[in-house]
């Protein structure tokens, strides 16, 4: 992950730094920025689901919940539609790779 630095402020070292993977800006001393971003709020975003429901969540609850900018998930999903599809597909991700893993096995065994 490559990193600029944006400006320094020498009475506070506040370093406010772009990501080239995601292109937004975090300071070091206020916020967690997260390796990968995308993984990290579809995980998350899974999470809210099994708690609260799928119908909860939006793009700025997942942004408060992920402890990023209000705007950072939109680099990722345009709308909430498409966190939804994102979410769709990484549950049936999640469900079928046992049933892959078991039938490589089966397979090698063959």
């Amino acid at each position: 992950m490559t990193f600029t630095i944006k400006d320094f402020n020498v009475s506070s070292v506040n370093i406010n730094v772009l990501c080239k993977q995601c292109q937004h800006y975090y300071s070091q001393m206020n916020s967690y920025h997260h390796g990968n971003l995308k993984k990290e709020l579809l995980d998350c975003a899974l999470k809210m689901c099994e708690r609260d429901g799928y119908t909860k969540l939006s793009i700025r609850s997942l942004a408060k919940e992920s402890n990023v900018s209000q705007t950072a998930p939109y680099r990722h999903f345009k709308t909430k539609e498409d966190l939804y599809a994102e979410v769709a597909i990484e549950v049936l991700i999640r469900f079928i790779k046992p049933y892959l893993n078991m039938i490589q096995m089966i397979l090698k065994e063959i």
